[in-house]
């Protein structure tokens, strides 16, 4: 029976009414009556209560269960900046190296928008040497000093090295263009993420492409398990940035860099940027191979090798890949 059925007819009426306190149709009942009414009513007013307490608290239990557990872990990915990106992955990056090499890392630092500061210091620990940086992080020439308070980031002599003439490079760089070391201005060049950064265990950095809160968005270098460039192409070796053993990135979307003559841009599946891979590799530079017999050696050294090839693709510049005794086929300065 509900609670309602068990209530006198007056507190029945006065209820499906909404009443006061006391049932409007009962005055003329003894007070015992009045007490059982009155008692029955606030009994019906704590159990509406609770009807309803107990619905918001399922409410809540069923609009939480249905919330990805890691929804906050991918949100804060996309949230981050590529400032608080690249502090994440220098300190994860100084705790590898250890003590030894703690210095040698420059953990950035980041505003509370995340941004980089103006100002930025050789690292946390010690800086000795501070100076200013642009949207990139990168630091500005004429601007490092031996101490933070020296810095002014608004200083003429450095606003003097910023008034660089306009670009006509159309290349896009995802990390900017690089900066001439003698006037600090950008080159029709992209900079490099990975200059300068040193790898625990024998790993290799790699620029990794992140997701940011806002733009600019570079590449982070990131330091991971070295890879044979052997295994980036399907046959022959993937052009090098110059001097590195890192190989050149390329896109083939509009304003992307490009490959050199002689090479073509491969690019996996799902990413935005490839490496350049040998466009043919039965093409033939120009010039005739030494003959096998001709290679130059002397009693101490014995033969004098040059790099060992395959095809002429995999030598540098203008030498050839030939047959030599005693060298198999090697890089070789071809006659003509």
């Amino acid at each position: 029976m509900r609670e309602m059925d068990r209530l006198p007819d007056g507190c029945s009426r006065k209820l499906a009414h909404g009443g006061g306190t006391d049932c409007w149709q009962v005055q003329k009942m003894d007070e015992e009556v009045r007490r059982r009414c009155s008692t029955a009513v606030r009994r019906h007013h704590r159990l509406t209560a609770l009807l309803l307490t107990v619905g918001l608290l399922c409410t809540q239990i069923v609009t939480s269960s249905s919330t990805p557990l890691d929804d906050s872990s991918s949100s804060e990915k996309i949230e981050l900046t590529a400032c608080q990106h690249l502090r994440r992955a220098e300190s994860r990056r100084a705790k590898s190296l250890g003590d030894s090499l703690l210095l040698a890392v420059q953990i950035p630092r980041c505003t509370a928008n995340g941004d980089f500061e103006a100002i930025q210091c050789s690292n946390e620990v010690n800086g000795t040497e501070c100076w200013c940086v642009d949207e990139y992080g990168v630091e500005l020439a004429g601007s490092r000093r031996g101490d933070a308070n020296e810095v002014n980031c608004t200083d003429t002599t450095i606003a003097e090295v910023t008034k660089c003439q306009a670009s006509s490079c159309r290349m896009f760089c995802p990390a900017g263009f690089a900066r001439d070391l003698g006037s600090g201005c950008p080159v029709c060049k992209c900079r490099d993420p990975c200059e300068g950064i040193e790898c625990p265990r024998g790993q290799q950095c790699e620029p990794l492409e992140v997701e940011c809160k806002n733009e600019p968005c570079p590449p982070v270098p990131t330091c991971r398990k070295a890879r044979s460039l052997s295994d980036l192409c399907p046959a022959g070796q993937p052009l090098a940035i110059s001097g590195t053993a890192r190989p050149f990135l390329c896109g083939n979307d509009p304003g992307k860099p490009s490959c050199p003559p002689l090479y073509r841009c491969l690019v996996q599946s799902g990413n935005d940027y490839g490496v350049c891979c040998p466009a043919s590799l039965q093409f033939e530079k120009p010039g005739t191979c030494p003959k096998p017999e001709e290679i130059m050696s002397t009693d101490s050294t014995g033969y004098l090798c040059g790099t060992p090839c395959g095809h002429d693709l995999e030598c540098p510049q203008m030498q050839k890949c030939c047959t030599s005794n005693g060298c198999g086929r090697n890089c070789q300065q071809p006659h003509n």
